[in-house]
């Protein structure tokens, strides 16, 4: 068990699941850890979101709300998450709803490691997604020797981590800036097997041609910083 457990939950128009994370979060968290939170980032949120995030950090001492009256983008509410957590250890849950909270115990044994990344399997992706994935993790692989088998999925993080590799993108491009910069530094990486539920409300981003160039357009610049 970690003696301190930040969770970030970033969220963009996801009123339809982020209760339901929310409370599945909470308990997974307590087996996890001694002290916990969960900050939930409102990204500017057009919906609901806000509103159902406030009423549950009024109902749930180790919940807290930090928004963003305007969208910012991922990179930007992943940076705000990090910047209010308290505590050692920190991860970042999607609020899809796509992510077992339960998962978050497989972490542990591999917690002395300053990024342990949870890699899915038998995703149940459409194929303009898992072409995505693909040209993705080759562009990992063949540029920066990452061997990491998923980059954009759920991780554990030591905080020292972000003070090292300073993350400045935008976009989900955040997520590959933070590991290679952490692996040219030195620090320990390792990897674990999770799960995934495929997303029951909302409508996912993740394929969408613009974020998926303005990704590439940050390993291109990732790659010229390296």
């Amino acid at each position: 068990m970690l003696e301190g457990l930040s969770v970030v939950i970033p969220c963009y128009n996801e009123e339809g699941a982020l209760e339901s994370v929310v409370r599945e979060v909470v308990p997974a968290a307590a087996k996890c850890a001694r002290n916990y939170e969960l900050v939930i980032v409102d990204d500017g949120s057009r919906d609901r979101s806000a509103e159902i995030a406030g009423r549950l950090e009024r109902e749930f001492p180790s919940v807290r709300l930090v928004r963003h009256e305007k969208n910012r983008g991922f990179g930007a509410a992943f940076r705000t998450g990090v910047s209010a957590v308290r505590y050692e250890h920190l991860t970042l849950v999607p609020a899809d709803g796509q992510f077992p909270a339960e998962d978050l115990l497989r972490f542990l044994p591999q917690a002395d490691a300053d990024i342990v990344a949870g890699f899915r399997v038998n995703r149940p992706d459409p194929v303009r997604r898992r072409i995505t994935t693909t040209i993705f993790y080759m562009v990992m692989f063949f540029a920066f020797g990452i061997v990491l088998r998923d980059i954009n999925w759920v991780k554990l993080y030591r905080r020292r981590v972000f003070e090292i590799a300073k993350p400045g993108f935008a976009g989900i491009g955040i997520d590959a800036e933070i590991v290679v910069r952490a692996a040219k530094a030195g620090l320990k990486l390792s990897q674990v097997r999770v799960g995934y539920r495929e997303r029951t409300t909302g409508r996912s981003t993740g394929d969408d041609p613009r974020r998926v160039k303005q990704t590439l357009l940050e390993l291109m610049k990732l790659g010229w910083d390296s």
